[in-house]
């Protein structure tokens, strides 16, 4: 039987002009499996593997996040299958 962990995403919408400067501070967090900047709603879209209730938490007291603007997409804690 294999486990096929479950992820989830952070969708972060940041002040103008803070993209780079919270993507740096990204980068050096706990839990983050992969970052990447985009274009539309979100500025940054970050795969979260650890704790990432406690990891978005975080993400959001950052300076230049937009609070109301950002959103965490929750996964469950894994399945198994055969």
């Amino acid at each position: 039987m294999k486990f096929c962990s479950m992820i989830s995403f952070a969708l972060i919408k940041t002040d103008p002009g803070h993209e780079r400067a919270v993507c740096r501070e990204l980068l050096d967090m706990q839990g983050i499996k992969d970052l990447n900047l985009v274009g539309g709603e979100w500025d940054i879209v970050a795969k979260l593997t650890y704790e990432p209730r406690q990891t978005y938490s975080t993400i959001i007291q950052l300076t230049g996040v937009n609070k109301r603007g950002s959103r965490l997409l929750p996964a469950g804690n894994g399945f198994q299958y055969s």
